[in-house]
């Protein structure tokens, strides 16, 4: 993230330099406060109200608004929070999603009449990183389902496994909170993730390497020293990878339903792990809009001219539930619609 801000001070130094008219003017550590009414048209937008990191104010006149603002994860406002709001339940967790997630472009939109839809459906990713040199901070850094789907497994604070690692994201953060302990040192319910060199191999290893460089992943040289490492009890973790070794070898079922296990664990072997948590991921909801992106009023579903909304913004492009990586589908087939739908009006 630094490295972007560099080069998008670098590249807005040089646009003001060389006064280029036909360059993309951007404005970094810029806040979007409000959005602008045309004094002719009530129902049209005519730009936004910013503030700079110095604190000045100004009015950027537009055509077209695109709010490309994110959802509201993150969002723990006091006073106008849209989590506390819509999704009370889910206060307690942490987030995946950083602080610029605090629902701010839904919230423009709302002063102006705007609809929104969907604001109830919350994703929440069953396993955020607890970094050790962090633990209680409320931003969490995502920990692959890849690592499952390739043979990880998860255990409680007592070394049992307590679901099926495939499982869908809403059951699984269920069945941690039903399974697993809160964590006095972070505050939160958790569950260890626990891998192997295979595992590591088919996930792949430079891009693993990148959590256990960052230090959210730790190695044990075997399964003795992983138990002492996390403080649960060898016979524990022992009878539930020989548990593990019989469903592999096809001896047995296994008690939670999965039925792909494609790596054998050996106890005398290297172990990699970490300490997971339920994060809150993604929201569905947002505004509502029609399919050229324009943002629909509450009154009666007419478009507010001029103001359009794409990604997390806007909602009810996924319904209640969301398959990993149709994020894009928000992001960049909307973002590119909206654009042109803006350039053509």
């Amino acid at each position: 993230m630094k490295t972007l801000f560099a080069k998008l001070d670098d590249y807005s130094a040089r646009n003001e330099k060389e006064n280029r008219k036909d360059w993309i003017r951007i404005l970094t550590r810029t806040r979007a406060e409000e959005l602008l009414m045309s004094d002719k048209d009530p129902n049209r937008v005519v730009g936004v109200k910013i503030r700079t990191a110095k604190g000045r104010s100004e009015d950027l006149k537009a055509d077209a608004v695109i709010l490309a603002c994110g959802g509201f994860c993150n969002d723990h406002s006091k006073q106008d929070s849209l989590l506390t709001q819509y999704r009370p339940d889910l206060t307690k967790y942490p987030s995946t999603n950083g602080d610029f997630a605090d629902g701010s472009g839904i919230k423009m939109a709302l002063k102006l009449g705007a609809d929104v839809v969907g604001m109830n459906r919350v994703q929440c990713h069953p396993t955020g990183f607890v970094d050790p040199k962090d633990p209680k901070s409320k931003t969490k850094r995502m920990c692959p389902e890849a690592l499952r789907g390739f043979g990880g497994i998860l255990v409680n604070n007592e070394g049992h496994r307590f679901a099926n690692e495939l499982d869908l994201r809403e059951n699984f953060v269920t069945l941690i909170e039903k399974n697993c302990k809160v964590d006095p040192n972070c505050g939160f319910k958790t569950a260890y993730l626990i891998v192997n060199d295979e595992i590591v191999e088919n996930f792949g290893r430079s891009s693993f390497d990148i959590y256990l460089k960052a230090g959210l992943v730790r190695t044990a040289a075997n399964l003795k020293e992983l138990s002492k490492m996390i403080g649960i009890p060898y016979k524990n973790l022992k009878s539930t990878f020989d548990d593990q070794d019989q469903c592999f070898r096809c001896e047995k079922s296994d008690d939670f339903g999965k039925t792909i296990f494609p790596v054998q664990f050996d106890v005398n072997q290297i172990f990699y792990f970490c300490q997971t948590t339920p994060s809150i991921h993604y929201t569905f909801g947002g505004l509502k809009v029609d399919e050229s992106c324009r943002v629909l009023t509450s009154a009666d579903h007419r478009p507010i001219h001029g103001l359009y909304a794409v990604g997390e913004t806007a909602g009810g492009t996924h319904g209640a539930e969301r398959l990993s990586g149709n994020s894009l589908l928000e992001c960049v087939v909307f973002g590119r619609l909206a654009a042109q739908e803006a350039i053509k009006n």
